[in-house]
């Protein structure tokens, strides 16, 4: 199937593609993949999912959240999903995923199937989603100590050391180090989490925020994953509010190349019945008894921003 046909059946909106990505999509070789990030204006009513959710159990909560969210956004991307298919088939579009939780889709296309997919019924606008350069990230001298950092924050390490914000907890031959090894997602560094001389350890870098000021935050970081763990407690990602108890939002069990992750940290505390302090937890834990590359985790592009995912 040819792309032309396929572009004839639509008509995009340009009003719809956000102005930094309409320069990206100019200066792109008809066939280069853009990576953007396709978002529906179909909103789900927040308000009323905590109304239904609230008085269920932590677990009941969560499973509802998901019963719900789920097939109300593979609804809602119906016709995306169906479009995504032919592009695919045509050649156009290389990648996509669904983010469900926030009814956006990832998307990898050509600059012409991108403006195509702004034409697609129930879109509501299309960014940018490139690797960011690592002049544009925020990285500071540690001042000491795990001062809870202001939003919107973001790292990716370039400093060469965990900047202010950050602490580590380790047990055993568990460690974490700034490096540049295993293949960083951006720049030069990332946070590497495993075992020293491959002995049994547990390792967590955790990164303090005030989120005193909100009641929606957005979590995104990229994540590479070198062993599974899946029974472990400590091995995955977590959400703590003024010192108190760990709610475990996802585990990383599961070998893979670097992947962008995220997350809704004001659904995850509704989930888990908290509500955010001026020192907000946000923990990348491991455990195993290996070293990277055989074992472990690494993390890098960390970003928190004020209010819910676009």
């Amino acid at each position: 199937m040819l792309l032309a046909p396929l572009c004839l059946m639509l008509t995009s909106d340009p009003g719809l593609l956000q102005p930094e990505l309409v320069t990206a999509l100019e200066a792109a070789a008809p066939t280069e993949q853009i990576p953007v990030l396709v978002v529906m204006e179909e909103r789900y009513d927040t308000q009323a999912l905590i109304r239904e959710t609230s008085a269920l159990p932590r677990r009941a909560r969560a499973e509802r959240v998901v019963s719900i969210l789920q097939p109300w956004a593979e609804a809602s991307q119906a016709g995306l999903v169906a479009r995504l298919h032919q592009l695919e088939q045509a050649g156009a579009v290389s990648y996509s995923h669904m983010l469900w939780n926030v009814n956006a889709h990832i998307v990898h296309a050509t600059p012409a199937a991108v403006r195509e997919l702004s034409g697609v019924a129930g879109v509501g606008s299309i960014r940018w989603d490139p690797v960011r350069p690592a002049s544009e990230t925020q990285d500071v001298a540690p001042v000491g100590g795990a001062t809870p950092q202001a939003v919107p924050y973001k790292t990716s390490f370039e400093g060469g050391v965990l900047p202010a914000g950050w602490e580590t907890f380790t047990s055993g031959a568990g460690q974490v180090n700034v490096s540049g090894a295993h293949g960083p997602s951006d720049g030069a560094n990332h946070v590497v989490i495993d075992s020293a001389d491959r002995g049994s350890g547990q390792a967590a870098a955790l990164l303090h925020v005030d989120l005193s000021r909100t009641t929606g935050a957005t979590l995104s970081f990229d994540v590479q994953t070198f062993g599974a763990n899946p029974g472990s407690a400590l091995d995955g990602l977590f959400l703590a509010v003024s010192g108190g108890a760990p709610h475990k939002i996802q585990s990383f069990d599961s070998p893979s190349g670097y992947t962008t992750v995220v997350v809704d940290l004001g659904l995850e505390a509704l989930m888990a019945g908290l509500s955010f302090s001026n020192d907000v937890t946000i923990a990348f834990g491991w455990e195993e008894s290996d070293s990277a590359p055989n074992g472990g985790i690494t993390i890098d592009k960390v970003k928190v921003e004020a209010g819910p995912p676009p």
